[in-house]
């Protein structure tokens, strides 16, 4: 039997050393690149993800990776995307054009872009670990304030 391989662009979650990329442990990681400016990667408000990727006016840094056709549909289940033009989807999936041919990607349907909600940095991996470092330093803090305050 051919397997066919398809090309997939993660820029969330998904990204090496993040806490999805398990789901790509199998995959051929082809390389990553620095979008044209026309996405905006955003906090959401679904229960499908924290972040999420909108059509917008940033650069964005992709990786690439070739999937089997099971593991785009694993990671379309997971992305909350279960077929074209279906309500109850949480992303769409689209072609973008990338440095290595088109690949699938995942765009956020339900959040709107707000200043509040946009993620400034164009690296996801950066912002990641950023967030992590600031989220531990307001749980110490909250702990701190708890054991004042007895």
């Amino acid at each position: 039997m051919v397997s066919f391989k398809i090309l997939l662009a993660v820029c969330c979650e998904l990204r090496e050393g993040l806490e999805n990329n398990k789901w790509l442990k199998d995959c051929k990681k082809i390389g990553e690149f620095l979008s044209i400016p026309e996405f905006t990667l955003i906090k959401t408000t679904n229960e499908n993800g924290k972040l999420g990727l909108k059509k917008g006016s940033s650069s964005v840094v992709f990786e690439v990776y070739e999937v089997n056709i099971t593991k785009l549909d694993d990671i379309s289940k997971l992305k909350g995307f279960y077929q074209h033009n279906y309500i109850k989807n949480i992303h769409d999936k689209i072609a973008i054009e990338t440095p290595y041919g088109k690949a699938y990607t995942y765009l956020e349907k339900h959040t709107n872009i707000t200043n509040e909600n946009i993620i400034k940095d164009y690296d996801f991996s950066d912002y990641s670990k950023y967030n992590k470092i600031t989220n531990k330093k307001k749980n110490e803090k909250n702990r701190n304030c708890r054991v004042e305050n007895r």
